[in-house]
């Protein structure tokens, strides 16, 4: 991935909480000449590598199973993103741009067939995502009757990614001067869209060495973000 010196950050503590908060990842794999590109929710354990484990799982029926032999990976998590027009600029004579936050893993694909690993995978990754849906009761894997398991546990091809390597790229604005990223802040602070103001958020509260804040924690204060902007802004209905 190309970053700039600018825009990178040390994302090895940042993959569980972009697993949390965004859910889906992409896995993509070469195969007989091709790349295949899964789309799967994924969830972080550890593992023999300092970085951890990536666990999943696939339909039965999807081909790419096939390459669950040990090959190279490559995983990406996207976080917020938002277009940012040249016109929320202090500076003239610029051009339109794209802001956003991501992570790439690198590692190696294997199969995991052990049933009860299998049906762990199932467990972690319903019990992070029931817990954000609170206050609804969490669905468990213990509602499945034992045959209702079987069928889904018969359905389900598991996979684990030891991953050997993250990048973390997070452009913000960080090449324009501070009033031009302030400027460009507020703009999307205003919009309605949730990935605007996460992204304005991130770009208010990201510090200078180029470390990310935690893109959740941002989250949470974007609602005062939008308050104060309303502040200074005219309405513009």
């Amino acid at each position: 991935m190309y970053t700039p010196s600018a825009f990178a950050f040390d994302a090895t503590r940042r993959v569980g909480e972009f697993l949390s908060s965004h859910g889906l990842g992409i896995v993509t794999l070469a195969d007989r000449g091709e790349v295949e590109a899964v789309h799967v929710p994924l969830v972080q354990v550890p593992g023999p590598t300092p970085l951890g484990t990536l666990l999943g799982h696939v339909a039965q029926a999807n081909p790419v199973r096939r390459c669950f032999d040990g090959r190279e990976s490559l995983v990406v998590l996207s976080g917020p993103d938002a277009y940012v027009s040249p016109d929320w600029y202090e500076s003239e004579g610029l051009v339109p741009t794209w802001n956003y936050v991501v992570i790439h893993l690198r590692g190696r694909i294997r199969h995991v067939g052990d049933r009860s690993e299998l049906k762990h995978i199932v467990e972690r990754l319903s019990a992070i995502h029931e817990a954000r849906l609170a206050p609804k009761p969490v669905w468990t894997i213990g509602k499945l009757s034992s045959e209702s398991l079987d069928v889904m546990l018969r359905g389900i091809v598991g996979f684990a990614i030891d991953v050997e390597r993250v990048e973390g790229k997070a452009k913000l604005s960080q090449n324009r001067n501070s009033r031009d990223r302030e400027a460009v802040a507020r703009a999307l602070a205003e919009r309605d869209d949730a990935k605007s103001r996460q992204i304005s958020a991130a770009m208010t509260r990201s510090s200078t060495d180029g470390q990310l804040e935690s893109i959740q924690d941002a989250a949470v204060r974007v609602a005062d973000l939008a308050e104060d902007v309303s502040r200074h802004v005219p309405s513009r209905k």
